[in-house]
């Protein structure tokens, strides 16, 4: 089908793919956390404003500068805090996927991975609404709708952008392209994930993490993670063209 000299370049294309899936996972997920504190500042800008009015050409140019001046402390706080919560992150789910031996494809890892780092950043507003007040006291249910619930879906859709061509385009690994599905376990994989589960738990309980409430939060939150993923691959893929066959035909077989 291919000459020697096509092989060549499409393994070398493979290998290239395969090296870069961590670092664009990474960066997709900073970028999508960057436009998240813009969709967080323009959202609170325009509820504040729908909720007690304008006052002045003077007010409007207030909340400007004061969104410029926290978009710029939130870029340094994406570089110096949240790069490597990332990472951390990251590597903590190659170890987990690693140990099960159960490879999802990469943007299931690379969205995961961005809507838990969105989840744990924001989950603050669980304990205090106020914290995440940018121009007036908000709701519970506003800070929640904001904190936790957009930071998920934004971040998870960076992070799904940033790796479905090099998972679902023609530099993919076949085994990825193929339709094998990958949310299957034996007795073993089981017996490893329940460990890691009863991990987890055992450092939230000694943390005084764990109480009834916490567990609700974390259970709802993970079935919203599930649903809102699923999503975010389907529309990704949709829009970049990945769903059709066509794309697929370059990648090694």
């Amino acid at each position: 089908m291919y000459d020697e000299q096509t092989v060549e370049h499409l393994e070398q294309q493979y290998r290239a793919a395969q090296d870069a899936r961590p670092g664009s996972a990474l960066v997709g997920i900073l970028v999508a956390a960057f436009v998240y504190v813009l969709l967080v500042l323009i959202l609170s800008a325009v509820l504040s404003i729908a909720r007690s009015g304008l006052d002045g050409v003077s007010q409007l140019a207030a909340m400007v500068v004061f969104s410029l001046l926290l978009l710029l402390a939130a870029s340094l706080a994406i570089v110096i805090v949240l790069l490597p919560i990332v990472m951390l992150v990251m590597a903590a789910a190659s170890v987990v996927i690693y140990t099960v031996g159960n490879k999802p494809p990469w943007p299931v890892v690379a969205g995961g991975t961005g809507g838990l780092v969105g989840f744990v950043c924001t989950s603050v507003v669980f304990v205090d609404p106020d914290w995440w007040s940018v121009f007036e006291p908000a709701s519970s249910l506003q800070a929640i709708l904001l904190g936790p619930a957009l930071a998920t879906v934004v971040l998870q859709f960076g992070g799904v952008w940033a790796t479905a061509t090099l998972a679902y385009g023609n530099k993919a690994d076949p085994e990825e392209l193929s339709n094998r599905p990958w949310l299957q376990f034996d007795i073993r994989q089981i017996l490893v994930t329940t460990t890691w589960v009863a991990g987890v738990l055992a450092v939230m309980k000694a943390t005084d993490l764990l109480g009834t409430w916490s567990a609700v939060i974390v259970a709802g939150w993970f079935v919203y993670q599930a649903v809102t993923l699923v999503i975010a691959i389907r529309v990704v893929k949709k829009m970049r063209g990945l769903d059709t066959p066509a794309r697929q035909e370059g990648h090694l077989a």
